[in-house]
């Protein structure tokens, strides 16, 4: 079983990411002072991912039966599993009943990994492993790979306070943030709360909305408009993110679909205040580059 989802630029997203977890394996291998180098995969689903074909992609099949035709790629969690050098340990993190039977089954086809399945919630997962002595001689890379806006700003603050992590942010850019944001900026209270915990403060509705007063026959009238883009809903997240990790790449890392609509944002950032954190955001930010 596999979950259908994404288009070419689930690919993408994964492509970079795999380049990075490469890059970092060889990297820190060989140095031995850590306990263990980690890799978790928050919602991390059933490991791999059926993409339909565009209808406008040429060249494959009548144009009448492309539309049921399948591709089936590789998910984040089979590439980490398959890389070599290898993990210390990895940590698969979903809530759902099946992807987590579908990740044990992935368990077994790779029995010489030490792998852990966490069914639960990923917030509640990663705020509790984040202490910052448990982090002391360990190093991870953490994929955020929601479907929406399940990442509570709470866990990227405690990401950030480990010290010792590496962190990808698969950002609901265009798919639910930018939805959300209505024009006249009236915002049914539960999703006004969600996004205020999706960045962690309330400030976003000063910057994606700008208030003017213009003078009626009745007095003065205030009106409230939208002024966001994508671009400058990636931005500001950006701008979140430096506000609690040592280092972040400023690329904005915009996917978009074969409409060119704006969907999501491949963000970022390290935990790691030394050099290392420097040279993680360096091949980052080669790889989101190259990547657009």
């Amino acid at each position: 079983m596999s979950s259908k989802f994404g288009g070419d630029w689930t690919k993408l997203k994964l492509d970079i990411v795999e380049a990075y977890l490469k890059t970092y394996l060889k990297a820190l291998s060989n140095q031995r002072h850590w306990a263990g180098l980690g890799y978790i995969d928050a919602f991390a689903g059933t490991g791999s991912i059926e993409l339909a074909i565009e209808e406008n992609e040429p060249g494959l099949l009548d144009q009448d039966v492309q539309s049921e035709v399948i591709r089936l790629i590789r998910g984040s969690a089979v590439r980490a599993l398959a890389l070599e050098p290898a993990f210390d340990g990895y940590v698969f993190v979903d809530i759902d009943p099946k992807a987590v039977a579908e990740l044990e089954r992935l368990k077994l086809e790779y029995p010489d990994r030490k792998i852990s399945l966490i069914p639960e919630d990923a917030n509640a997962y990663l705020q509790r492993i984040s202490n910052p002595g448990f982090w002391s001689n360990r190093r991870a890379v953490v994929f955020l790979d929601p479907a929406g806006m399940q990442v509570d700003w709470s866990t990227l603050e405690a990401l950030a306070r480990t010290g010792a992590v590496d962190v990808w942010i698969w950002f609901p850019l265009g798919v639910a943030v930018n939805r959300l944001l209505t024009r006249s900026g009236e915002i049914d209270p539960i999703w006004a709360d969600r996004l205020d915990r999706i960045f962690g403060t309330a400030n976003w509705r000063d910057v994606f909305y700008e208030k003017t007063v213009s003078t009626t026959l009745f007095g003065e009238a205030e009106q409230t408009r939208k002024i966001a883009t994508p671009e400058t809903i990636a931005s500001y997240f950006i701008e979140r993110l430096q506000s609690i990790f040592p280092a972040v790449a400023p690329e904005k890392g915009i996917m978009r679909n074969s409409k060119n609509n704006p969907i999501y944002s491949l963000c970022f950032a390290s935990a790691n205040a030394g050099k290392g954190g420097q040279i993680a955001i360096d091949i980052a930010s080669y790889l989101l580059r190259i990547g657009d």
